[in-house]
């Protein structure tokens, strides 16, 4: 959440473009890389489910106009 409030403020309060590095970063080691996008049998399912879901969110948009 922290992240976010920066953000925020930084886009209220810059009156030109400006770079914030954010004091938060991954861990120390490498163990996050492993998990990090992993599709396999125990996540195969719901992936699929939240893909379908978001393809049928979009044509709904499309349809009615909506676009990014």
């Amino acid at each position: 959440m922290k992240s976010v409030l920066t953000a925020l403020s930084l886009a209220v309060s810059a009156e030109q473009p400006v770079v914030e590095i954010s004091g938060r970063s991954w861990a120390g080691d490498s163990r996050w890389k492993q998990r990090y996008n992993k599709v396999d049998s125990d996540n195969r399912d719901e992936l699929q489910r939240l893909g379908e879901e978001n393809r049928r969110k979009r044509a709904k948009n499309k349809a009615a106009g909506l676009a990014r």
